[in-house]
């Protein structure tokens, strides 16, 4: 949790089974693109999706918009809608802005870390070696993205947080990392 000036929470990052059917469909689309289910370039059927869940067509075509603004799927037309593709320019971009941002995080949260999030950077950056050795990419970028969480959770700065979550740089890029980072020589 982030805490306000008064030490009361203001934002809770902890996950919450979503409360509507859009973001279900959402985070179910989501998951199936960033694990590869759904491949760049592979045409969503939106009535296909919605018969499969069982669910009307509105809160799957609000979900597809969704994933549209966030660099997801590209809509073509009202019925063409594509798993993007993301190009090593993107890629590069991403890479560029959330640098930015997360080093600037880390800077503010520097200030304040307590021995216990330093010690759990420790053992996650171990964690990370040992992934390294064994070639385990998922684990391996799972223990990077807690020590980016330790940071952006004590950079105390809710609207820093909030735009590195919204512009979803980690999610974006999970299937670039595994489909092309998953060498260890990369890694």
């Amino acid at each position: 949790m982030i805490e306000n000036s008064n030490g009361k929470s203001t934002f809770n990052i902890e996950f919450k089974e979503p409360q509507t059917l859009r973001e279900r469909i959402y985070l179910h689309l989501r998951e199936a693109i960033t694990k590869n289910m759904l491949l760049p370039g592979e045409r969503i059927i939106e009535k296909q999706i919605a018969e499969k869940l069982n669910v009307s067509i509105t809160p799957v075509r609000e979900a597809l918009l969704q994933l549209n603004v966030e660099g997801f799927v590209e809509i073509q037309t009202h019925k063409n809608v594509i798993v993007k593709q993301i190009s090593l320019t993107e890629i590069k971009e991403l890479y560029e802005i959330q640098g930015v941002l997360e080093g600037y995080a880390a800077r503010r949260a520097s200030k304040d870390m307590s021995d216990s999030d330093l010690l759990r950077i420790k053992k996650l950056t171990e964690k990370m070696e040992k992934c390294f050795s064994s070639n385990n990419v998922l684990k391996f970028y799972k223990s990077n993205q807690e020590i980016h969480e330790i940071f952006l959770k004590n950079s105390k700065n809710k609207s820093l947080y909030d735009h590195i979550t919204h512009l979803n740089l980690r999610k974006k890029m999970f299937r670039y990392r595994v489909g092309f980072l998953a060498k260890k020589s990369i890694m």
